[in-house]
């Protein structure tokens, strides 16, 4: 067979391969109560973006874009971790079916890293503010 008769293999929707991850890979591989999470996840933040995108469609920066919004929304870092578990989950499926060739929710954890920086140095420079206002007010009357 030839390039020119090869069948066209359309992708599925994210939505699509969410269903079948959620139904058959997560309760083969994780506990009852992970299932569970995941299934909120999905329903609640990873569907309503990437629902209706084709898998082959869904790129690196649409991924991070997702994530970093999560992040400033005030969600946890461990959460934030979870919703990308169960985007590069799915998308497992599509590089599975050779849909598509990379998974673009891998390598993403950077965004993590650095946002747990900034709040550590806001946090510290808070303190340091403090510090100097309880030296200056306090330690000026004290003997």
């Amino acid at each position: 067979m030839d390039l020119a008769e090869k069948k066209t293999v359309t992708a599925a929707t994210f939505e699509e391969y969410a269903g079948t991850w959620i139904t058959l890979t997560v309760p083969a591989t994780c506990k009852p109560s992970t299932t569970s999470d995941y299934k909120g996840i999905l329903k609640n933040h990873v569907l309503p973006v990437f629902g209706k995108s084709k898998t082959n469609e869904i790129n690196r920066f649409m991924v991070k874009r997702f994530l970093m919004k999560k992040t400033a929304d005030g969600f946890a870092s461990s959460t934030v971790t979870h919703m990308k578990n169960a985007v590069a989950g799915v998308l497992n499926l599509a590089i599975d079916d050779e849909i598509i060739s990379v998974n673009p929710a891998h390598n993403v954890g950077k965004i993590f890293i650095r946002q747990s920086q900034k709040l550590t140095l806001i946090i510290w420079m808070s303190w340091q503010l403090c510090w100097t206002r309880v030296k200056f007010t306090f330690f000026d009357i004290i003997p």
